[in-house]
């Protein structure tokens, strides 16, 4: 837990950002960037609370739909492994929010 309170939400949008572009033009799930740049605008706004919430939300769903994806689709081993990588970035965001919250 600890480990997830000491990471930067604003690197953690940014990798997913980054992971998700660079993963795009191979067979990769087409729903992760389009949901990382809105994250990353409304990250930058800063009085949008309710696009945060969303980003949030989006970020929730699309984990259910990674599961589904990467459960129907082949991928390259490297691809599947960014992939993989881009799910565990959505998990630690998630839990930051859910720890957020507490405090």
């Amino acid at each position: 837990m600890e480990f997830v309170q000491g990471l930067d939400p604003s690197k953690l949008v940014l990798a997913g950002t980054v992971l998700s572009f660079v993963i795009a033009p191979f067979t990769a799930p087409t729903y992760n960037l389009p949901i990382f740049l809105f994250g990353t605008y409304a990250q930058e706004n800063t009085e949008a609370v309710a696009s945060l919430q969303t980003f949030t939300g989006l970020v929730g769903g699309s984990l259910l739909w990674d599961i589904i994806w990467m459960s129907r689709n082949d991928q390259n081993g490297f691809i599947k492994l960014l992939t993989i990588l881009l799910f565990f970035v959505k998990v630690a965001m998630l839990r930051f929010v859910e720890l957020a919250h507490k405090c």
